[in-house]
């Protein structure tokens, strides 16, 4: 997710603009469409009848973005993920004929994509079982790797065993190039696959109690509500534009069997020179009507809770909260949702801290001293 610890605001959300479409693989129910993943609202899912999906979004045009995440959703805290960004089309329905050099975004790239060459003769069709390669790298048994040659030729392959001394790599192709090429000089990389979307392990005692279980694995789902479950989120360090994405989820301990998501959100996003104020607040809104009858009994007619979340950005340069806060005001009112994450890189409070939702009004941009200024928000949330 990143190392910044800072409040993130993402505040255009790209899957409600016209254009975009959303396909998906993983038997996405007729009634629940993977289409209603673009939705606003959390109320609806997109269902597949699998716990092994994938997702293809094609924006229309290249986007600047920021971030990529799920705020509502059913996956348990030991999925796994993988979200891409590309301006190459194959990454909708053929992410491995990508380039290395075409992925804008790899949220696995953390397990590093990294190369080193090969001379060996290939024929694409009818490749040899093991290819020499040079010494900068090293490979192990069922590690994926891509051959390249610096073009459209390619192959997909798994590594069955690898020599150290005589720098022998043998390996199984899967998938390739269609068109018929045989070449010398070629690009040997290890490919990134699925990590997992929460961090699982923390040292004992750092959190507080209750919330980590014996021998250190977070269980971050243990005892919390689904209102605050965490969002799944992938921070892309840096702005990137991008026009299509791919995201593929494996969650095989899902115990509902099935994978429910309420909402994507492709973001630019807004991230503070300085952190926020500590006098930032939650609060859980109960709109519940109760009466009592003449003979005293409480009758109770239940509404679902939800929080407001206050923030109170102080000090800031004049130029920073006008070119966003105000800007936000301008763009997106009181009718338009808003994802406010308050500590991306904390998985014991990222579901807590984190609020998708409109702003229950619009506030002064304030100037107490000179070209400091201070605004707040004000966060109510969609359930």
């Amino acid at each position: 997710m990143g190392a910044s610890t800072s409040i993130i605001v993402a505040h255009i959300d790209y899957m409600g603009l016209p254009g975009v479409v959303t396909t998906g693989v993983g038997g996405w129910l007729g009634t629940l469409p993977v289409s209603n993943v673009a939705l606003a609202e959390l109320s609806t899912p997109a269902r597949a009848s699998s716990t092994s999906i994938a997702l293809s979004i094609d924006l229309g045009v290249e986007k600047t973005t920021s971030l990529f995440a799920i705020p509502k959703h059913n996956l348990s805290g030991s999925a796994f993920w993988r979200v891409r960004a590309s301006n190459d089309a194959n990454l909708l329905n053929n992410p491995s004929a990508v380039p290395l050099g075409g992925i804008l975004y790899d949220s696995s790239s953390g397990v590093a994509v990294r190369s080193t060459l090969s001379s060996t003769t290939i024929d694409i069709l009818n490749p040899p079982t093991a290819i020499v390669v040079d010494s900068n790298l090293d490979f192990r048994e069922g590690t994926n790797i891509e051959i390249r040659d610096g073009g459209a030729n390619y192959i997909n392959a798994l590594v069955t065993s690898f020599d150290l001394s005589t720098r022998t790599l043998q390996f199984s192709k899967y998938s390739g190039s269609t068109a018929a090429f045989s070449g010398s000089s070629w690009v040997v990389s290890r490919i990134a696959s699925t990590a997992s979307i929460w961090e699982p392990l923390v040292s004992h005692g750092i959190v507080p109690f209750g919330e980590f279980t014996w021998g250190g694995e977070v269980n971050v789902f243990e005892g919390v509500s689904y209102l605050v479950r965490p969002p799944a989120l992938a921070l892309f360090g840096k702005d990137i534009s991008a026009r299509y994405y791919r995201v593929d989820i494996e969650d095989p301990s899902n115990t509902y069997g099935y994978i429910d998501l309420y909402k994507l959100v492709i973001s630019p996003a807004w991230q503070p020179d300085i952190n926020i104020d500590r006098s930032w607040s939650i609060t859980y809104i109960d709109k519940s009507k109760k009466t009592r009858s003449y003979g005293s009994q409480l009758y109770v007619e239940e509404m679902p809770q939800y929080r407001v979340l206050t923030v109170d950005f102080k000090l800031f340069s004049r130029q920073e909260l006008m070119s966003n806060l105000l800007e936000l005001d301008r763009v997106l009112g009181t009718e338009k949702p808003i994802l406010v994450i308050l500590t991306p890189s904390e998985v014991t409070t990222l579901g807590p801290y984190s609020i998708y939702g409109s702003q229950r009004s619009l506030t002064k941009l304030i100037e107490p001293y000179k070209d400091l200024t201070k605004k707040r928000l004000t966060i109510q949330e969609w359930i």
